[in-house]
């Protein structure tokens, strides 16, 4: 599977589109921490990338992570927001489109790099790189059912994985699953904050309503544990996670998305998290079936990418 990769993401004909950085090679981590007699890991395979030729000397690469929890970058405009969604939508876009998984889509595997200036820190958000192909997997043929391995099991990673990719759970992944985990980033984008700020944010806001005496400054009036999310909770309580789409789908959130990016950004953030049938799905589908998997591209296409190319701010 890593050969395959590398040798996908070393094409020189890849469209710009795709995102992704060009790839010199790849290495077994596992010899490599036999060389430098360093504790022996799970087999796991590093990829290594060479610098974009867009991008000038002496900037740094930094995740959207990153910016999103650095006090000193200041949220985006609306442009710059829509332009980053559209990049990573269209990413996405050809990763199907050859076959492929992402399974790893998250904040923290979007890579920008920023350059110095005399007004402060540069960052072109118009191009972010789809890095993280850690847990990347090609889909199989039908007869495989798309039976892959499990997504990465990451502490933050779990907080952008659909509930039925839990590691119990015996649904085959699926091209939904990966658009729901480009609908958090969404969310994370819309905000300008980790999911899990925006997740705790409208817990209180829940809770102030049930409570309106409520001082959150009060440590006598502390909520009960899990009142609010706590990510550190949240990981090691499956039940927890599972109730992150619900909590994303909540009205007043899906509201709050609407006050910050405008009505359209809205309701395509809406259509990858619920996905079903806000994607053409019907209950009884396969999406196994190339015939099914087409229907869910067509209809995030036309739902999702298009309908961001069509915003203007």
């Amino acid at each position: 599977r890593a050969s395959t990769l590398a040798q996908l993401l070393s094409a020189e004909e890849k469209p710009k589109e795709f995102r992704v950085p060009q790839c010199l090679g790849y290495f077994d981590g596992r010899e490599y921490n036999q060389q430098h007699g360093q504790p022996i890991v799970p087999r796991k395979f590093g990829f290594v990338y060479a610098m974009p030729d867009t991008i000038p000397p002496g900037s740094r690469p930094r995740s959207l992570r990153q910016l999103l929890g650095d006090a000193t970058v200041s949220k985006p405009d609306i442009g710059d927001r829509v332009a980053m969604a559209r990049a990573l939508a269209t990413s996405l876009l050809y990763l199907h489109t050859v076959e492929w998984f992402g399974k790893s889509l998250r904040s923290d595997n979007v890579i920008f790099f920023t350059i110095d200036a005399s007004h402060g820190e540069e960052i072109d958000y118009a191009n972010p790189i789809h890095s993280g192909f850690d847990c990347v997997e090609r889909m199989e043929s039908i007869e495989e059912k798309y039976h892959t391995e499990a997504p990465c099991n990451d502490v933050h990673a779990q907080l952008y994985l659909h509930p039925e990719t839990s590691k119990d759970s015996k649904e085959p992944y699926r091209k939904s699953f990966d658009i729901y985990s480009l609908g958090v980033v969404f969310v994370e984008l819309a905000f300008w904050m980790p999911i899990e700020d925006v997740l705790a944010k409208y817990d209180k806001m829940h809770f102030k309503k049930a409570n309106p005496t409520w001082d959150e400054t009060d440590p006598k009036q502390r909520p009960r544990p899990l009142t609010i999310f706590d990510v550190q909770y949240a990981v090691s309580r499956p039940s927890q996670i599972k109730a992150i789409r619900s909590k994303l789908l909540h009205q007043d959130l899906v509201a709050g998305i609407g006050s910050e990016m405008g009505r359209m950004f809205k309701d395509l953030t809406w259509t990858c998290l619920k996905g079903g049938e806000e994607l053409n799905l019907k209950p009884d589908d396969d999406e196994a079936l190339p015939s099914v998997g087409a229907k869910v591209s067509g209809a995030y296409w036309e739902k999702v990418v298009r309908q961001l190319e069509e915003i203007r701010v």
